[in-house]
């Protein structure tokens, strides 16, 4: 991180951050990039403990967050380390002899975890408000058990891999991603309103969506009924709100003039948000473009 291929936004060039730890000193070498890559070096705003424990949207802009230890990308329009990504990349560096590199990497993420409050789905400022698949733990063992058969097994690594571990586990544990009394965990991001990555890389998306679900009726509100011990359950789907659905001509049959807003509701961003936290891109496999099972409301 102190090469400036590696610091300058091959998204956003023109407007290169690279934020630090709150309180943390810059190393000579990242103080050096402001003058040679124009790159401007800044503090988080406060000391983190934990994912969503700062208001992203006050970045201006968003930028890389600092790590000490070099690291592989998965793909050349990305300078981050991403998260479950790294578990594929890490297993390929221990497999072809690159136990520095690999260990740096699993290095990183105990500096993500103790200064950034979690293991990050990436390393940049809108990325504060939610983790990825737990894939921690395999990253360490992958790095411990090569160490190990190549005779050099560094017990202490471990006992202070494990203190990251315990606390990066204890984040799926507890509220809210435990998924109440069922004992199982779920993705959830602390953020609200669309993903700052999905307005900035993902140029059109939000209008596709918006498109596709429009025009597909199978999607309308629905309220299911069920009964699950005498009681009746009712699940309202979260929806696509459109002002101009809701109007009868003056026979009083529904009848729908031409869309004039249309708009998400929170709960389709928390579900992409969610989405992303799983290391799934924008697909159909949890639902119309990766929010659950996102409906337009009837005519009424």
């Amino acid at each position: 991180m102190t090469d400036c291929k590696t610091v300058v936004d091959p998204k956003l060039p023109e407007a290169s951050v690279l934020y630090l730890p709150a309180g943390f000193t810059a190393p000579p070498a990242v103080q050096k990039l402001q003058q040679d890559c124009k790159v401007q070096v800044k503090n988080l705003p406060i000391a983190i403990h934990g994912p969503g424990e700062v208001d992203t949207s006050t970045f201006a802009p968003h930028g890389l967050l600092y790590l000490e230890h070099p690291y592989v990308v998965p793909g050349g329009r990305f300078n981050e380390m991403y998260g479950w990504d790294s578990y594929f990349i890490v297993r390929g560096l221990v497999e072809n002899g690159r136990m520095d590199l690999a260990r740096g990497m699993v290095e990183n993420f105990f500096f993500e975890i103790e200064h950034y409050g979690t293991f990050l789905n990436a390393n940049r400022t809108y990325y504060l408000t939610r983790s990825q698949p737990p894939f921690l733990t395999g990253m360490i063992m992958a790095v411990y058990g090569a160490q190990k058969a190549a005779g050099k097994p560094d017990n202490a690594w471990l006992a202070k891999a494990y203190q990251y571990a315990s606390k990066d586990y204890s984040m799926w544990t507890r509220e809210p991603h435990k998924a109440g009394l069922t004992g199982l965990s779920r993705y959830y991001d602390f953020g609200d309103g669309p993903a700052p990555e999905s307005i900035q890389d993902e140029s059109g998306e939000h209008r596709q969506a918006m498109a596709y679900l429009a025009s597909h009726p199978e999607f309308c509100l629905e309220v299911r009924s069920g009964t699950q011990r005498g009681r009746t359950r009712r699940a309202a789907r979260p929806r696509l709100h459109d002002r101009s659905l809701r109007c009868r001509d003056h026979h009083g049959a529904p009848a729908c003039e031409p869309k004039t807003t249309v708009h998400f509701t929170s709960e389709f961003y928390k579900g992409d948000r969610a989405m992303r936290e799983s290391g799934f891109d924008v697909s159909f496999r949890f639902g119309p473009y990766g929010a659950g099972r996102i409906t337009l409301p009837r005519c009424a």
